[in-house]
């Protein structure tokens, strides 16, 4: 039995690399474009990145459990089917292939794990910011759900972040400048070569730029 291939654009920078423009959605409320569905959950992911801000989530640990419950907040009011759920089939993401749906449970909590060491054994503020890269790098490159995988990445590194007393910053990209060409970059230097320098330096120039 041949395993459907989805083939997955880059383009929004809130998605990471999540899906095409033109893509439609079945949802609730019928078959919505993209920024349709990202009119519809915006509101849902305000609520959570200021929940992470109020330490809400402070007696979770960060693990698989806590970016499933952001990705089913984020969706659950739109797209309850994958709302919160692993993706049930291999995608493409680019030239990208990440691995096949059957691994993504173990892969993600062997993220988390190696997360977790990378800030046990940092020693200083530059080993955190590669620690953080590392979480949304991998995160992303497993891309473990079947769409919106950017968002629910986008919180948990805020929730991250937070722990280890970072400053709050931005974390979304807009399209169409310089930043996003070198995020986007940065992302395929994972993705290609497990590089991890290319997100630092961006995290360092630009998200981190002027504090």
């Amino acid at each position: 039995m041949r395993t459907e291939l989805r083939h997955i654009s880059v383009s929004d920078p809130l998605e990471l690399a999540d899906t095409s423009s033109t893509r439609t959605f079945d949802t609730l409320f019928g078959e919505l474009s993209y920024q349709e569905v990202s009119d519809q959950i915006a509101d849902p992911l305000r609520v959570l990145l200021d929940n992470v801000a109020l330490g809400s989530f402070d007696a979770q640990p960060l693990d698989v459990d806590l970016i499933r419950h952001f990705h089913r907040e984020i969706l659950v009011s739109v797209m309850p089917d994958i709302a919160g759920r692993w993706r049930k089939r291999a995608v493409r993401v680019g030239n990208h292939y990440p691995p096949e749906h059957c691994y993504v449970d173990m892969k993600m909590r062997e993220a988390f794990q190696n997360y977790e060491a990378r800030i046990e054994l940092a020693d200083g503020v530059e080993h955190q910011l590669e620690a953080l890269a590392y979480l949304e790098a991998a995160s992303l490159n497993i891309h473990p759900f079947e769409d919106f995988n950017g968002r629910a990445v986008r919180v948990v590194v805020a929730e991250a972040m937070r722990r280890v007393d970072f400053p709050v910053v931005d974390l979304s990209v807009d399209r169409d400048t310089e930043e996003h060409s070198q995020y986007v970059a940065a992302l395929r230097a994972y993705d290609d070569h497990m590089a991890l320098k290319p997100l630092c330096d961006f995290w360092d120039n630009v998200r981190f730029r002027g504090i």
